[in-house]
């Protein structure tokens, strides 16, 4: 991975990339030792799995750091996964209420991944059930922030 993100590191400088996130929730210890020295933060953990639970989560919804100085942003809400499940796209918003409820409870990190591209779940159907998320976000007050602004401030 060294070798790889070294041969990236001109690209990773020129357009100031400071996070990373794995392809599928892919994670190794070794992992994250080597992303330190090329990222300051992290996507790649889930707060919890409910795809494939033997691959676990971290078992929390705030920031954390790893001994090597990466900070990482566990994903909190896998918005379109139910879809999986057969959960139609208009209930998606009804299906995870109660997790963002919990969450905000507890005064966690709601971090939310979807695949809204026109080629994957991006219907008019998706797209409206995401639009009701952030209509629920904005009326309940979440502070919306991007992972650098988070990186900043942590």
């Amino acid at each position: 991975m060294s070798t790889e993100f070294n041969s990236l590191k001109s690209f990773i400088d020129e357009f100031g990339i400071k996070g990373y996130r794995s392809p599928s929730w892919f994670r190794t210890k070794q992992m994250f030792e080597v992303l330190s020295l090329f990222f300051s933060y992290d996507l790649s953990c889930l707060d919890s799995d409910p795809v494939f639970p033997e691959n676990g989560g971290v078992g929390f919804f705030r920031l954390f750091r790893f001994d090597s100085g990466l900070l990482e942003l566990p994903c909190s809400l896998l918005f379109d996964t139910p879809i999986y499940w057969k959960i139609p796209p208009e209930n998606l918003v009804k299906f995870w209420a109660p997790k963002i409820d919990f969450i905000k409870y507890c005064k966690g990190m709601l971090l939310i991944t979807t695949h809204p591209g026109p080629n994957y779940l991006g219907s008019n159907s998706m797209l409206s059930s995401y639009e009701e998320l952030l209509k629920k976000l904005a009326i309940e007050n979440w502070q919306f922030m991007l992972p650098s602004d988070l990186e900043r401030s942590y």
